[in-house]
């Protein structure tokens, strides 16, 4: 447990797995400053201005109770400032996943959170097209290539799921996208990007990864023509196929757009 925290021109990982952090009042993430945590992470409100980032590293979760492997909650507000990130990093092999929960949120141009890349590495997932050099599947299947793609798999409602990986007879497939969930209980300002893309598979074998899963509960969302959600599969090589799409919910009481 801490008072407060900054970091300036710094990294600083957190890592033991199940690790339980407490910061009474504010986080401050300042030019050229990463905080990196697994577990369960806590403060009144975090502020990421030009530059500064967050990683959540995911634990592996059972899908059951809980439903995420990794829980960011501020008691206040979340904001980012142009030029700092958020990346939410899902288990390669489990798919378990972050939650953020927060008051409000509001997100910059060029800013966000982003997921890409970040979901199930080769071979992995419930989509992945395992040696088929064909793209994975989640909320779309995965474009068959020299073999078939992955499947669909997930809901539409409430996707809560990582991007499986492409086809990957040796080491070319695209990882998955991985999962942007946020719980705001009052209003998300959207001027920046909330994306979890699948990667793109690389050489000539390679399948493109599924991008994974953009889920955004608030009271009110407010969003300008710059806010974006995405959730595109990765595209496939010479031999390889694209990455099926993800899914994306948003759900609200009001909005502003």
């Amino acid at each position: 447990a801490l008072d407060s925290l900054t970091l300036r021109n710094c990294s600083l990982t957190i890592a033991q797995p199940g690790l339980t952090m407490t910061v009474t009042n504010d986080v401050w993430v300042l030019p050229n400053a990463q905080l990196g945590v697994v577990g369960q992470f806590s403060c009144r409100s975090l502020y990421l201005t030009n530059g500064g980032s967050l990683l959540v590293r995911s634990d592996v979760t059972n899908s059951a109770t809980p439903d995420y492997g990794a829980l960011f909650t501020a008691t206040q507000d979340v904001i980012l400032f142009t030029g700092s990130w958020i990346y939410p990093q899902s288990d390669i092999t489990n798919g378990g996943s972050a939650l953020f929960r927060m008051r409000n949120l509001t997100v910059a141009p060029n800013s966000g959170f982003d997921a890409g890349k970040r979901g199930f590495t080769a071979f992995y997932g419930p989509g992945t097209a395992g040696a088929n050099w064909g793209g994975g599947g989640h909320g779309g299947a995965g474009a068959a290539g020299a073999g078939a793609g992955g499947g669909k798999y997930g809901t539409n409602t409430a996707p809560l799921h990582a991007g499986s990986s492409g086809g990957d007879a040796y080491t070319e497939a695209g990882s998955g996208g991985g999962a942007v969930r946020i719980e705001a209980s009052g209003t998300v300002s959207l001027d920046g990007t909330l994306q979890a893309n699948g990667e793109t598979g690389t050489y000539i074998h390679g399948g493109g990864g599924a991008g994974g899963s953009v889920f955004l509960k608030c009271r009110t969302f407010s969003a300008t023509t710059n806010g974006t959600l995405k959730a595109v599969g990765g595209d496939g090589t010479l031999n390889g196929g694209g990455g099926g799409g993800g899914r994306i919910a948003l759900h609200y009481a009001n909005r502003n757009v």
